[in-house]
């Protein structure tokens, strides 16, 4: 690997800042829409004014899965963190690029404003995290700040000793403090005697939506659904953020000569239909993604926001650029090496196609909060699947991992294909893409997926079933229906 080649002799002259803006549940489409509506201009300017990648995509739609593909360029099942809440100590860490880049003189940052399912903490290298303090009794404090003196005293940054699972917690909803989360953000970068790698993410974008918004969009302004709405309104609240930060960083002089990167860990699927498959002699079937981490299919949900920028006496210097060759997080960590070897800040494809996957579709927290369910009722629903641990973490519990592993949906994404195996289905399924990278006519899957998908499954102790697929059978459509009824009923109780 490039930075392997370097040596403390290397510090000064590779003294480049290297921050990751990162945004939870943002697609294209839906930075797209909020762009309409004029929600997002500092998410547009970086997007627009930076190497844009088209076609960028989530190994996994899950925050700690991705995070972790992001640093280590590993998968998902190189990196162990395989799902939301897996015991640190069974995550991979050697391969992170923070760890090298503390070798190299660096401060390492880390900071993510809600942590109940991303415990990403100085293990994985590094030496400052910012953020709310998270453990089991972050789950139960959530009803408690709601009063209205309590609310009001969340806004102050002496608040943090007296609730400090509340404050900068965007999972509490009306009580965060956007402004002071990025103030946290810049007190950890100021002063700084080394170069900074800084690694945000704003989780305000995503579900429930609940933090207050700062513009909020007219009555008749038209959108698909109620949950949309408020997923606008919050990803207006992250562009005030992120306008913030950036500001906040050139007055540092930590803009002087950076690498930036924007970038989201996934998308959100809403319900929508995304494109109907024609199914010959027995009709179309809707290809529509719920939430993110559930379906591959989905293109909403699996499609990821990617620019990268080059910054010199606080101004983007790199020229714009739209590039549609496939991509996915896990060559960022290539994409820092390179920068740092030779200056380059393109993003270099590792593989043509890409392992996708779905996250837990079993006991999981985020089914059963979707369903209105509180935070006691998730707790005792999902108990059979977790352990609390003598810290106050939850943790997924090590004997239920096979079981979990076995309810995912893993594939292969080509930019003109995606194959992939499903239990819920119980075949192979291959479609081919169209020119927006949107699921299109069912195919029949291509020997190479199948080895990929097979050699990936016998990682995780998966046997492939040895079963061969009616591509348009009428049982395959109604296997294909029973799913989607149940992302329906999903987000219908959202």
């Amino acid at each position: 690997m490039p930075l392997d080649n370097y040596s403390q002799n290397d510090k000064v002259r590779h003294g480049k800042n290297i921050i990751i803006v990162g945004v939870d549940d943002l697609s294209p489409d839906m930075l797209m829409r909020a762009n309409k509506l004029d929600l997002a201009p500092t998410l547009k300017n970086l997007a627009e004014n930076g190497i844009q990648y088209s076609r960028a995509y989530t190994p996994l739609g899950r925050t700690s899965a991705a995070w972790a593909s992001i640093l280590s360029g590993d998968s998902p099942q190189e990196h162990g963190s395989y799902f939301n809440l897996r015991d640190l100590k069974n995550i991979k860490k050697e391969h992170f690029v923070t760890f090298k880049l503390r070798e190299l003189g660096y401060k390492t940052i880390w900071a993510l404003d809600e942590r109940r399912f991303n415990y990403m903490d100085e293990t994985f290298g590094f030496d400052k995290v910012v953020g709310p303090k998270t453990g089991l009794m972050e789950f139960f404090l959530k009803d408690l700040t709601r009063f209205p003196v309590n609310n009001i005293l969340l806004q102050f940054s002496f608040s943090k000793k007296i609730f400090p699972y509340a404050y900068e917690n965007a999972g509490y909803g009306t009580t965060y403090n956007p402004n002071g989360f990025v103030r946290s953000i810049l007190s950890s970068v100021q002063d700084s005697d080394k170069p900074i790698f800084l690694a945000v993410h704003f989780e305000s974008a995503h579900y429930p939506w609940e933090t207050r918004p700062v513009q909020k969009l007219d009555d008749d302004v038209k959108v698909p659904n109620p949950i949309m709405r408020r997923a606008l309104e919050t990803v207006a609240v992250v562009d005030r953020q992120v306008r913030n930060l950036l500001q906040g960083l050139e007055r540092q002089g930590a803009l002087d000569d950076a690498l930036v990167i924007f970038l989201s860990d996934h998308g959100e699927g809403f319900l929508e239909t995304e494109n109907k498959v024609k199914m010959e002699n027995v009709g179309f079937v809707n290809i529509r993604g719920y939430g993110h981490g559930n379906e591959v299919l989905s293109d909403r949900a699996n499609h990821a926001v990617l620019s990268i920028l080059h910054f010199k006496n606080g101004k983007i210097v790199s020229l714009p650029e739209t590039r549609d060759e496939q991509v996915s997080l896990l060559d960022i960590k290539n994409t820092i090496e390179n920068y740092l070897e030779n200056g380059d800040i393109h993003v270099y494809p590792k593989n043509a196609c890409i392992i996708v996957e779905t996250g837990k579709k079993v006991g999981g927290f985020g089914a059963l909060a979707a369903k209105g369910n509180n935070n006691l009722k998730i707790i005792e629903t999902s108990l059979p699947f977790y352990r609390l641990n003598p810290e106050g973490f939850v943790y997924l519990r090590e004997d239920k991992i096979k079981e979990l592993i076995a309810s995912k949906d893993i594939g292969v994404r080509c930019k003109d294909r995606i194959t992939y195996f499903s239990p819920d289905i119980g075949y192979l399924v291959a479609h081919a893409l169209n020119a927006e990278g949107i699921p299109d006519q069912l195919i029949p899957p291509p020997e190479e997926d199948i080895a990929r998908i097979s050699r990936y499954m016998t990682g995780y102790g998966l046997d492939l079933p040895q079963s061969t697929l009616a591509i348009q059978s009428p049982e395959l459509k109604q296997r294909m229906l029973i799913r989607d009824a149940k992302q329906v009923d999903i987000m219908d109780n959202r």
